[in-house]
């Protein structure tokens, strides 16, 4: 017996399809116009165009669908509740119907931060449902399956190994990221209960993002009541569309509401920025918004990650000439990636040297040249931190063990 013959899926016709992303600006659009037309020689059954998490590329995915299908291939546009109304879901069923539009893809999506509470209707399931009930057999519908393990699972599984051995390091404690908006709220939640779990001092990143305060209030009430005892409070970013209705934003906002509803139970920690915060107006006022998070009850602080040991040094002096004495920890950020690094440095502001970017950009070819170059630095920065009297370090590890495992023995730091 063949392959064919033992795969039930051998009975249905065979068909190749392609997805694009769904195009954020007018070049974008256009070039996937050309690709499209490229591809046309291959004669897919469809092409398929992504939502973004929450439908943040909505607009992008229907303007890409529409111009395909105007092109007369057939189209299968991605499509979640995300956080709209049925309401509003129902009128774009309409309007790809009208088009001509024949495929949807279904999926569950992701609800963006503070909006998940008025919407009843999350799963792909209830989104199949919903397209039958609204279009009848209009549309044919794909949903995603996942062969192996669910991406989420796996990435939660994926952490738990990391942090196994980690524990090596005998770590003060790990810290879990809450993505920007608190778009990964569900995640964090899940992975600090994990490694709490485990008997590990953990401390969940935390910011007001779009969420109400009564919301933030009893995610601390399930943190506390699960032992949790540091927290690592910041300012975080507010969801497109909901701003305007919430009044707490900045990181001393959310150290004074902290304090005063849980009192002393949390060590709070919070950001520092020692090549100042990219929407500071001066060096002045980012030193005034740190000096207002410690005076709201801060215990300590982290920085942004930095590549030049005399910014953080010259941060140091500053804040203690402005009366601020707490632990001042620097960010270390391995160097393994230089795409995702200056990914990363665009989006926070973190200054990567003129000379450090240059050799990355030389060995972006070559893992494991970028890597050794990239440890050799890191190595010796932490070293100088170290040696000028740093109270510690603090390694965003991105979910890596080996990266920070060869830098803390490179530095020749105990292990259990």
């Amino acid at each position: 017996m063949n392959a064919m013959e033992s795969n039930p899926q051998g009975k249905f016709p065979r068909q190749f399809s392609f997805e694009f992303s769904a195009p954020k600006s007018h070049e974008a659009i256009a070039k996937l116009g050309r690709v499209h037309d490229k591809l046309e020689a291959l004669n897919p059954a469809f092409y398929s165009v992504t939502y973004g998490a929450g439908g943040s590329t909505k607009d992008g995915t229907k303007q890409a669908v529409l111009d395909i299908n105007a092109k007369g291939s057939l189209v299968a546009p991605h499509l979640s509740f995300g956080g709209d109304e049925p309401a509003k879901i129902e009128s774009l069923l309409q309007e790809y119907k009208d088009a001509g539009v024949q495929r949807l893809v279904a999926l569950r999506g992701d609800i963006p931060s503070g909006i998940g509470a008025s919407v009843t209707l999350s799963y792909a399931s209830d989104l199949v449902k919903f397209v039958r009930e609204k279009t009848g057999e209009h549309f044919h519908i794909e949903v995603a399956a996942y062969p192996e393990v669910h991406p989420a699972h796996e990435a939660i599984a994926k952490l738990g190994r990391v942090h196994d051995k980690l524990e090596a390091l005998n770590p003060a404690f790990y810290s879990v990221t809450y993505g920007a908006g608190g778009s990964t709220k569900d995640g964090t939640k899940q992975a600090v209960l994990d490694i709490n779990a485990k008997g590990s001092l953990v401390a969940p990143h935390l910011s007001f993002g779009g969420d109400e305060p009564a919301k933030i209030e009893s995610l601390l009430q399930e943190y506390k009541d699960a032992g949790v005892q540091r927290l690592v409070a910041l300012r975080g970013d507010i969801p497109s569309g909901i701003g305007a209705s919430v009044t707490l934003s900045y990181a001393s906002d959310l150290v004074k509401f902290v304090r005063e509803k849980t009192g002393e139970h949390f060590h709070i920690e919070v950001a520092a920025y020692p090549e100042v915060h990219p929407d500071s107006k001066s060096v002045e006022t980012d030193l005034a918004f740190f000096k207002a998070k410690v005076e709201a009850g801060a215990d300590s602080a982290i920085t942004q990650y930095f590549y030049n040991a005399e910014a953080y040094f010259r941060f140091i002096d500053s804040v203690s000439k402005i009366g601020v004495d707490i632990p001042i920890v620097p960010g270390i950020m391995p160097l393994t990636n230089f795409q995702n690094l200056v990914r990363f440095s665009d989006n926070c502001g973190a200054d990567i040297p003129r000379w450090i970017r240059k050799n990355l950009e030389h060995y972006q070819d070559d893992t494991a040249s970028l890597k050794a170059f990239g440890e050799e630095v890191v190595t010796r920065l932490c070293d100088q931190l170290l040696t000028g009297g740093a109270p510690g370090l603090h390694f965003y590890t991105l979910n890596q063990s080996i990266p920070t495992l060869n830098l803390w023995r490179n530095l020749g730091l105990p292990e259990q």
